[in-house]
């Protein structure tokens, strides 16, 4: 792999993407304990929710597992074995679509959740649809990693639809390795290395496949808190921003402490405590400043259950949401609803 670059120490991706690595490691026999040692990553880091890696630590990652099994095809037989739910909200957003078609499109409208420097993206023309996997100029991105996002779109594309899911054509940027077998076996369609694109073709008639989990309401609940996260996303790069941004995306089902997100933030509680000082302001604060607003932009949305309300902002029963939102506003969330507009 090429040394770091500028753009590799900027770019980061979501915990989600390295779990699949992991999770076949230890299927095929591999402890992967060092192997995380040596590119800079603990288990600890990857199961912590919301959680995100920086893209080069996730490269040196793939590099060693590759070397570690010396299997090349490392990248197709990860997705091969992915666990359905691995990816989370993004995931899940996509199998309750309607159709494979809405499924890719919101796959790629929110990737950034996963990535925020690659893109996923979907075109199409009269005959194809064009699946492509776009790292930009500066970025290294390693063959297996390419490998197996394109690889990972076909195969859940499939089990999404129950479809044997026609490829017409798969290209790839890197060059070819000696043995190219597997890669007709799983794409089941021509493949062509050294191309100028990473991309899958598939006809443009498979857009329409209806999905067997397909969920309108659902879909619409969980695309609306996407939405909410990547409003996060783009608020101001203050401290109180930043740790903001960690909470909205980690409050669901659970109550992350400061010492957490100090971590996540790289400094110390103490160091945390004192910045935070300096705006003017505490950890509780912020957190209880994200539950409310989180919380009121919620229970204006009729669709989603207060219960349901109550595990997005973190709480861990309906009672104790009931409590704080009446300490907050002096009013039930029941009587917001009746009255929010």
């Amino acid at each position: 792999m090429p040394s770091e670059s500028r753009g590799d120490r900027r770019a980061s991706m979501s915990s989600r993407l390295i779990v699949p690595i992991v999770t076949h490691l230890e299927r095929s026999g591999h402890a992967p304990g060092e192997l995380l040692r040596r590119a800079g990553l603990s288990l600890g880091e990857l199961t912590s929710p919301g959680s995100r890696v920086p893209h080069a630590t996730a490269m040196r990652l793939w590099e060693l597992a590759v070397e570690a099994t010396g299997d090349r095809q490392l990248g197709l037989h990860v997705a091969q074995q992915v666990e359905p739910g691995v990816m989370d909200l993004i995931e899940y957003l996509a199998r309750v679509s309607r159709t494979l078609g809405e499924a890719l499109a919101r796959t790629s409208a929110y990737f950034r959740l996963l990535h925020d420097r690659v893109e996923f993206a979907v075109e199409s023309d009269a005959e194809h649809a064009i699946l492509r996997n776009l790292v930009p100029p500066g970025l290294e991105a390693h063959p297996a990693y390419v490998e197996n996002a394109l690889a990972s779109a076909v195969v859940m594309s499939r089990r999404m639809t129950r479809q044997a899911l026609p490829v017409r054509a798969v290209y790839f940027r890197h060059e070819a390795p000696r043995e190219t077998a597997e890669y007709a076996a799983l794409f089941q369609g021509p493949v062509t290395f050294s191309a100028p694109v990473d991309a899958v073709l598939i006809p443009h008639a498979c857009l329409d496949a209806e999905l067997i989990q397909a969920d309108s309401a659902l879909a619409s609940i969980l695309e609306r808190h996407v939405k909410l996260l990547l409003g996060a996303a783009s608020g101001p790069p203050s401290l109180q921003g930043r740790i903001a941004q960690l909470l909205g995306a980690e409050l669901a089902g659970g109550h992350p402490g400061a010492s957490h997100v100090a971590r996540r933030l790289k400094m110390s509680p103490r160091t945390l405590r004192r910045m935070l000082g300096g705006e003017g302001c505490t950890f509780r604060e912020v957190l209880s400043g994200v539950r409310r607003e989180l919380a009121f932009r919620y229970l204006r949305d009729r669709d989603v259950p207060i219960g349901e309300v109550a595990f997005l902002v973190g709480f861990s029963d309906a009672n104790a949401f009931h409590r704080a939102f009446k300490r907050w506003t002096g009013t039930t969330p029941g009587e917001f609803r009746r009255g929010a507009r």
